[in-house]
């Protein structure tokens, strides 16, 4: 749980400062329904069964949920002088702007080669050996990717958030017709998940309640 890690740095570290990265919900909704791929763009070394896992853990319910409980958590340091949030999609199309913000922050000096990220990691497109920040990067649900029940269901539990970081909704007159399939599979979905995560949660009830309390 965030908060805690958070707590635990700030209380242990006098010196330390913290920075919190938030990414807009669908965008991470599309991140986590294409994780499964990274096996075959670049990260062999993935186990097969890894890949299976992460494309059974994706149900937009749940990525919606773990991402409003996650922040809900850490909005207890808004105001904390120790403790930075920034906006993905500000640090990649403000880039210069926003990296020396966070290097006045923690106190060190700005370096153009800070700009000069490698582009890895993606779950929607091959590693590539070339080094800037890829501004297609940000939402990009919007170029598809993730369907309009997706998206419905994924703003259903993390409005309230959004509207914090300033993230302006998609709007819908009514439900989508395709939000009814994602709730009869849910209780699927969980199913399998934990089959699945059985032997890394430990234990479920306590990984549960924290990862979905609100």
């Amino acid at each position: 749980n965030n908060i805690y890690y958070i707590e635990d740095i700030l209380k242990n570290f006098d010196k330390a400062k913290v920075l919190i990265m938030v990414r807009d919900p669908r965008d991470v909704l599309l991140s986590q329904k294409n994780k499964w791929k990274r096996r075959f763009l670049g990260a062999s070394a993935i186990p097969l069964r890894e890949a299976i896992r992460s494309y059974i853990n994706y149900h937009p319910i749940i990525i919606g949920k773990l991402w409003s409980s996650s922040f809900n958590h850490t909005l207890s340091f808004l105001n904390n002088e120790r403790v930075k949030f920034v906006r993905f999609e500000d640090l990649v199309l403000n880039n210069t702007i926003i990296i020396q913000e966070i290097c006045d922050f923690l106190g060190v000096k700005f370096k153009k080669s800070m700009l000069e990220v490698p582009v890895i990691g993606s779950s929607e497109e091959k590693d590539s050996n070339k080094f800037y920040i890829d501004k297609s990067k940000v939402f990009r649900f919007k170029n598809g990717g993730v369907s309009r029940s997706e998206v419905y269901l994924s703003q259903l539990f993390s409005s309230k958030i959004m509207k914090v970081f300033s993230y302006q909704e998609s709007k819908f007159s009514f439900p989508p017709l395709g939000v009814l399939f994602y709730l009869i599979m849910f209780p699927f979905n969980i199913l399998l998940i934990f089959f699945f995560n059985f032997r890394r949660m430990g234990n479920i009830y306590k990984n549960l309640k924290v990862r979905l309390k609100t």
